[in-house]
C-alpha cells in the first residue's frame, strides 16, 4: 500500500563500483594468520618441543605492543578489518600430557587475552594437545568458553599420526557435538617424505601435507560423517584444484565403500586464498572448489609489510565477478564464523 503523499517514493539507486569497493575493504576478513608470542615459544622449546626457538621469534607475530601495532598497521593498510589468529603450526605436541595441556592453556589464554584488548580487530581458534585425548577434550570444553573464541586449530598430522587415526576419533565425535569449526594447517614434518627433507619442507611440503591431509579425510568419509564440522584448509588444498577430476576417477576404485564422490566431499570444506599472489591458482580454485568455498588468507607474518597487501590484492586481480570476490574477501567468512 503507498504512504501519504508527504513520503515521497525514492529511486533506488545502485551503489557505484567504487562505493562497492568501499563497503567490501570495510567488511575484509582474513584467517590465515599466525601469533608466536615469545612466552609461548619459550615454554615449547623449554619442553623440548622446538628444537631451535630462534627459527620461530622475531617474527614479528607476537604479544609487545610494537608487533601488535605494526600488524594493525598491515590491516588497515590492506582494508582488513577483522583476523582469526591461529597458533599453528607450533602447536602443543609435547610428550607429556601435563606440560602439553599447560602449553595449550598458555597460548589460547593468551590469545584471548589479545583479542580481548582489540576486541574489533581480532577473534582467535584454539590450539590442542592432541597427542592426549583427555586433556585435549578437557581443553576444548574450557577454551570454548574464551572471549572470542571460533574454533579449533590443528595441524595436517600430530606425533606422528595423520587426522583420520582412530585415536582421534573421540575428538572427532566431540567437534561434530559442538558443530565446530576447524582450521587446519601443515604440520611442517615434510608429509613423512624423504623426498621433502631440507630446504624443501616448507616451500613444496607444506601444500602436499595440505592436500594429502584433504584426500585423507575424503577417502575416509569424514566430511560426510561428520558435516556439522566446518573444515578450513590451508593453501586451496595444496593442489587439489588441479586433482579433483583425477580423484574422482580413480579414488572410488582405489577406496571401497567411498562415502560420496570425491568432488562432493571437497564442496563440504572450505580453503583459504594463501597462495603466494598466484592468480592463475586463485582462479582455477574458483572453477575447481567453488567460489562460495574460499576464504581469505595471508600466511601474515610470513607476508608482511606490501607484500601483506598484495596477499589481499591479488584476489581483486582475479578474472572473476565482483560479487565473488566480496563473498572471498570476507563476506563468507562473517557467515562461516557468525562474526
Amino acid at each position: 500500500m503507498p504512504g501519504p503523499p508527504w513520503h515521497p517514493v525514492r529511486k533506488v539507486v545502485e551503489p557505484s563500483r567504487s562505493e562497492k569497493y568501499v563497503s567490501e575493504v570495510g567488511n575484509r576478513v582474513e584467517l590465515h594468520a599466525h601469533y608466536s608470542p615469545n612466552r609461548y615459544i619459550n615454554f615449547l622449546a623449554n619442553a623440548g618441543v622446538l628444537p631451535d626457538p630462534r627459527q620461530c621469534a622475531g617474527l614479528g607475530a607476537g604479544a609487545e605492543e610494537a608487533e601488535m601495532a605494526a600488524c594493525l598497521s598491515y590491516m588497515d593498510k590492506a582494508g582488513v578489518q577483522l583476523q582469526i589468529l591461529s597458533p599453528s603450526p607450533m602447536t602443543p605436541c609435547a610428550d607429556n600430557p601435563k606440560v602439553a595441556a599447560e602449553a595449550a592453556k598458555l597460548i589460547n589464554d593468551m590469545l584471548a587475552d589479545l583479542t580481548v584488548r582489540h576486541p574489533d580487530r581480532f577473534r582467535f581458534v584454539a590450539a590442542l594437545p592432541l597427542a592426549h585425548i583427555t586433556e585435549t577434550l578437557a581443553e576444548m570444553d574450557r577454551a570454548a568458553k574464551l572471549d572470542n573464541f571460533v574454533g579449533f586449530a590443528m595441524t595436517t598430522s600430530t606425533s606422528g599420526k595423520v587426522l583420520t587415526d582412530p585415536a582421534y576419533l573421540r575428538v572427532w565425535e566431540e567437534l561434530e557435538t559442538r558443530k565446530a569449526r576447524l582450521i587446519l594447517h601443515p604440520a611442517g614434518v615434510n608429509a613423512c617424505s624423504p623426498l621433502l627433507s631440507g630446504a624443501l619442507i616448507w616451500p613444496v611440503g607444506s601444500p602436499i601435507e595440505d592436500s594429502v591431509a584433504v584426500v585423507q579425510l575424503i577417502a575416509n568419509g569424514y566430511p560426510s560423517r561428520f558435516p556439522n564440522v566446518t573444515i578450513v584448509h590451508a593453501h586451496f588444498g595444496g593442489v587439489l584444484p588441479m586433482v579433483v577430476d583425477r580423484l574422482d576417477h580413480q579414488l572410488p576404485h582405489a577406496v571401497a565403500g567411498l562415502a560420496e564422490s570425491p568432488s562432493t566431499a571437497v564442496a563440504r570444506m572450505y580453503y583459504d586464498t594463501v597462495g603466494q599472489g598466484s592468480v592463475a591458482a586463485m582462479e582455477a580454485a574458483v572453477t575447481a572448489l567453488g567460489a562460495d568455498r574460499l576464504l581469505l588468507g595471508t600466511d601474515f607474518p610470513y607476508q608482511k609489510d606490501e607484500v601483506y597487501v598484495s596477499a589481499i590484492d591479488y584476489v581483486r586481480s582475479a578474472k572473476i565477478p565482483d560479487d565473488i570476490k566480496a563473498g572471498v574477501l570476507g563476506e563468507t567468512a562473517r557467515s562461516v564464523f557468525d562474526l
